[in-house]
């Protein structure tokens, strides 16, 4: 939204422009090109209000102003590129009572109050809520809290809501993300009593979104379920990131054991100390993904299950760890650091999953904690004793190979190999060298035989082009009435040449039935022996006599026929 921001000196000028056009239209004309001129002078921006004051549409004297309108009937208010500053004190934006919605256009911030949403004050929240959306995006910072906890249930739908104060966005019920919304709240760095980035007394859920997560003294997001029969934190098809002192995700409290978690489909940045715990169980279906840098816990249960059907992408970079004592690795991990194993703990390797321990790395057990493996662990070949394996399988080695040398054995079609000795011992690998294969060099020059001619590969006698010769007569030696000539048959595509055959006397018949050219190489398709032959002239005379002859008797009948007719 673009507009003109006017002194009362160019009010003033406006209305003098209309007295002018009362009185004098041409003078009017004039003054309206005057002041047009110096209005396109002024700058011109985007919109964006700015207020040293709080929104309150539940006052008696509320007013729409610049960036912001209320409509009552509908409960919505829509804002757009508006700035609200406080001194530290009152609300941010204060709703009334009941489902309220705010629409967002542009970029809105509320900074510097004690809270930045509200809902009026009654003795229960129930059946309050707030629904935020729109295109645009709302920032809070800078207020002790982001919301105090008037609103029982908060959906952001599509939108952007950026937080960053003293206290989170607390709520008394549910929140949920959804279509694309985009959501960044932080807490204050040092304050372990500070209120969670999302504090919600019942579920999180987080629909096709993204959702980050920062606190420096306290946990992360947190559906409580106090005075509730459960609550549930929900991920589906979204991307996480947990950036918090203490655990990033949470479901469940000691006044709600039954606290649970379910993840399908989505990404989960586990920067935290630890990553999700569910008071009670957990179920995570799909491609999921937790990614860390390090070895952590990231997926724990405190009473119950963790039950995996995962899909073929899912990667767990860390541990989940059932009921506080079952350890697990759900996939392939490589574990980076030493390793304990906590008393009273089992780690456990499932079928199918392997678990390779980096050089100069070990896992031990303390008294009362096993391992069971039904997968495969991997220790380095010079580190056998790295790890030890209560049940299931032994350790195998895995070995270092970095230096491999070509084998030489590659085709014109085929990869060929290559091999390394083991940098700890003298354990070989051989593999297939991808790309190695060496392709056919074919020959530019014919290779032949009696009866065809091809292009030969010079690597593996490849041929190809392969066709029967085209063959033409080339005389070697034309033929005289003294001494006989000579021919060969010659392929005009490869060079490939016959033995050479003669050409008879001139004068002379030939009777070969294979010499079917004459001798200055023209062919004779005919093959007719009484053909006259290169250097017969008796016969061609002849025809030339009788040529003439027959010319003066048929000059001669003429002449006498025009005497007779005189």
């Amino acid at each position: 939204m673009y507009t003109f921001t006017y002194s009362n000196k160019q009010k003033d000028e406006f209305e003098e422009v209309n007295g002018c056009f009362e009185q004098n239209p041409k003078k009017g004309i004039a003054c309206l090109l005057a002041v047009v001129i110096t209005a396109l002078m002024l700058p011109i921006s985007v919109f964006a209000a700015e207020y040293d004051q709080g929104i309150d549409v539940t006052a008696d004297d509320y007013t729409d102003r610049e960036g912001y309108t209320w409509d009552s009937a509908t409960n919505t208010l829509t804002l757009t590129n508006v700035t609200l500053t406080g001194e530290g004190t009152g609300k941010g934006i204060l709703l009334p009572q009941g489902e309220v919605t705010i629409v967002l256009e542009g970029e809105n911030i509320i900074q510097g109050f004690a809270e930045g949403l509200a809902q009026k004050s009654s003795s229960s929240t129930k059946g309050n809520s707030l629904e935020i959306k729109g295109s645009g995006s709302l920032t809070v910072s800078q207020c002790n809290y982001m919301s105090s906890g008037s609103f029982e249930d908060v959906t952001v739908d599509g939108a952007k809501l950026v937080g960053d104060n003293t206290n989170g966005l607390v709520m008394n019920g549910n929140f949920v993300a959804k279509n694309g919304a985009y959501i960044d709240l932080s807490v204050a760095d040092g304050d372990s009593n500070a209120w969670n980035p999302i504090y919600a007394n019942g579920n999180i859920e987080i629909y096709d979104s993204t959702l980050m997560s920062h606190s420096g003294a306290t946990g992360g997001i947190w559906a409580v379920g106090v005075g509730k029969d459960s609550s549930l934190l929900k991920f589906v098809n979204s991307n996480i990131t947990l950036n918090d002192s203490g655990w990033g995700a949470q479901s469940g409290s000691v006044q709600n054991p039954n606290g649970n978690v379910y993840i399908e489909n989505s990404t989960i940045t586990v920067n935290s100390v630890a990553g999700v715990f569910a008071n009670n169980s957990a179920e995570v279906v799909g491609n999921v993904k937790f990614i860390t840098e390090n070895n952590k816990q990231i997926l724990r249960t405190n009473t119950g299950e963790i039950t995996l059907n995962l899909g073929e992408q899912a990667d767990f970079q860390g541990y989940i760890n059932e009921k506080g004592t079952e350890v697990t690795f759900p996939t392939d991990y490589i574990l980076a650091e030493n390793w304990e194993i906590a008393a009273g703990r089992t780690l456990t390797i499932p079928e199918g999953v392997t678990l390779t321990l980096s050089d100069g790395v070990s896992i031990t057990k303390a008294e009362g904690s096993q391992i069971i493996n039904n997968g495969t662990i991997l220790v380095p070949c010079d580190a056998l004793n790295a790890v030890e394996v209560d049940g299931g399988n032994a350790p195998a080695e895995h070995h270092s190979f970095n230096n491999y040398i070509s084998n030489n054995d590659a085709t014109c079609t085929q990869d060929g190999t290559e091999t390394s000795v083991c940098d700890n011992c003298d354990v070989t690998d051989t593999r297939v060298a991808n790309g190695s294969a060496l392709g056919h060099n074919y020959n530019e020059v014919w290779s032949n035989d009696e009866g065809q001619h091809w292009h030969e590969c010079t690597i593996c006698h490849e041929k190809k082009e392969t066709a029967d010769h085209s063959f033409a007569w080339i005389v070697d030696k034309e033929a005289t009435e003294t001494e006989a000539g000579s021919k060969h048959e010659e392929c005009t595509v490869c060079g490939f040449a016959k033995a050479a055959v003669e050409i008879p006397l001139t004068g002379t018949t030939e009777t070969t039935g294979s010499d079917t050219s004459t001798g200055n190489g023209n062919i004779n398709s005919a093959g007719d022996a009484a053909s006259p032959q290169t250097g017969d002239n008796s016969i061609l005379g002849l025809c030339l006599v009788l040529l003439v002859s027959a010319g003066g008797l048929a000059l001669t009948a003429i002449v006498m026929k025009k005497r007779k007719a005189q």
